[in-house]
């Protein structure tokens, strides 16, 4: 799935804004490449998943319907919507409350009511439970970061790199970090 496929399909969709429900089938197809191609479009994502898990909640598959319930919850919290996610998140919680995704989740709504200190400890304790997860220290180095705490970010980034050496968007945000710690000197020219 790539940007072009997500595209395609919300073009689809963007043709029912007359008050017509878009059916089922674009639907899940527009979620399912936005979250197989990892594009960010949260707005969309929570729109369009939003419609769905309201006219078509019975319709979805179980597997289907908490995968649904996860990406809007996420979708909606990147949005700023955070009366709209508390519901979705909070089924989650109650529906799966050890999984390390119901927790990761509540931890990005603790982050986004601004509760750093709780979404900290959870992520924290997360990582004691399984260590080698590869979505938590992302979460915490964002959290490091919008404290301005970018030693803690390259510490987390540095553990996280030693296991996930192929990952170039933790590189690349590494790399980022250094440098606003120590921006680059100006060589002189002599």
């Amino acid at each position: 799935m790539s940007s072009e496929d997500v595209e395609e399909v919300r073009q689809q969709l963007v043709s029912y804004k007359d008050g017509r429900k878009p059916p089922l089938d674009t639907l899940r197809l527009f979620l399912r490449t936005s979250r197989e191609a990892r594009i960010k479009n949260p707005e969309d994502v929570a729109n369009y998943g939003s419609v769905t898990l309201q006219h078509y909640k019975k319709q979805l598959a179980e597997e289907e319907l908490w995968l649904l319930h996860e990406q809007v919850g996420v979708a909606l919290l990147e949005c700023g919507a955070l009366q709209q996610a508390l519901p979705l998140i909070k089924a989650v919680l109650m529906k799966f409350p050890g999984s390390i995704r119901a927790r990761r989740l509540q931890g990005m709504y603790y982050q986004a009511v601004g509760k750093p200190g709780q979404a900290q400890a959870l992520y924290e304790e997360i990582l004691k439970d399984q260590e080698h997860d590869d979505t938590i220290p992302k979460q915490l180095v964002a959290l490091h970061r919008e404290a301005g705490q970018l030693a803690e970010a390259i510490s987390v980034l540095v553990t996280y790199l030693q296991h996930y050496s192929n990952d170039r968007e933790a590189w690349e945000e590494l790399a980022d970090a250094y440098l606003e710690v120590r921006p680059a000197q100006t060589p002189t020219w002599r």
